[in-house]
């Protein structure tokens, strides 16, 4: 099950958000939102991802039987808890950048155990210093973010026998 932790405020409305390195001030662009949370979608492109590898493999194949969200009211043995630390275009010298934090809880939902924690960090250099660029550079970084944490999901599932299920 994946399930969107709750991000800091800043972080957690459809507002662009850009500045500098902390502890300099961030705001949100004045003309330019999201049209939904970015903790919502990277759940919704995440749980995409991983039903779309799902389908593409055969049975044996297959790190997990399914994926779901945890609003889904379905069971589930494993609970991926994603918390946005950071999404923000960096615009510190010498370089703007994308940049995308996220911080990755994966608890065993039947133990109630925490199984691993990661914090994933991507920086995407932009290719301009305005929204657009902006936008461009988050977008790769959530793609690079999710790869990892496929790769990562993937590496802590346990394996599956050679026998395929029976009908």
């Amino acid at each position: 099950m994946l399930s969107a932790l709750a991000a800091g405020p800043l972080y957690d409305s459809t507002g662009i958000v850009f500045g500098g390195q902390p502890p300099g001030p961030r705001s949100y662009y004045q003309y330019a939102n999201w049209s939904e949370r970015p903790s919502s979608r990277l759940i919704g492109l995440l749980d995409a991802r991983l039903n779309g590898r799902i389908r593409a493999q055969s049975y044996n194949e297959r790190r997990f039987d399914w994926v779901a969200l945890d609003t889904s009211g379905l069971p589930g043995d494993w609970l991926l808890g994603l918390r946005i630390k950071e999404f923000y275009h960096d615009t510190s010298p010498p370089r703007h950048r994308a940049v995308v934090a996220v911080d990755a809880e994966l608890l065993d939902w039947q133990a109630k155990t925490l199984l691993a924690r990661r914090l994933f960090r991507i920086e995407q250099p932009l290719s301009d210093e305005n929204v657009t660029a902006a936008v461009a550079g988050l977008s790769t970084a959530t793609t690079q973010l999710i790869d990892q944490l496929v790769e990562w999901l993937e590496s802590l599932a346990p394996g599956r026998g050679p026998a395929e299920p029976a009908d």
